[in-house]
């Protein structure tokens, strides 16, 4: 890696030390891991213990995604503030949930899950990429 590389990635908060390994962070429910933290978005992984659930929470800038990756994640959400009833939605393997920015949300599991759970804030716009060369098989 040259030194134009190890700059970019020291600037965009990427560990290019050789002990990369990020450090786990234990909870009640399981445990969390932050693969990558920015101003604009954060990206974790977490494991499940079957029957454990986070706190009912909201955030109030910053939306939130999960994609699971193994597992069954009961996500319950208050759409409308906390003092109205729920709505749940079981979310299988490949499957994903997206909680906007304000929205009260709570996960649980229904058996041992991996899930990687995305933060944003602003606007990600699907369509800005600008291709230049095509990808393919070598």
């Amino acid at each position: 890696m040259d030194d134009r590389m190890k700059k970019y990635m020291k600037e965009n908060f990427i560990d290019t030390s050789d002990s990369f390994f990020k450090p786990v962070e234990a909870k009640v429910w399981g445990e969390n891991i932050d693969i990558c933290e920015r101003p604009d978005v954060q990206i974790s992984f977490i494991r499940v213990n079957s029957g454990g659930f986070c706190s009912i929470h909201q955030h109030k800038s910053k939306s939130n995604s999960f994609f699971i990756t193994r597992g069954k994640v009961k996500l319950i959400v208050w759409w409308d503030g906390i003092d109205k009833s729920a709505t749940s939605v079981v979310l299988n393997k490949n499957q994903w949930f997206y909680v906007q920015a304000g929205v009260y949300h709570q996960f649980e599991a229904l058996e041992y899950s991996e899930v990687i759970e995305i933060y944003h804030s602003g606007g990600v716009l699907k369509k800005d990429i600008e291709r230049i060369t095509q990808g393919g098989i070598r």
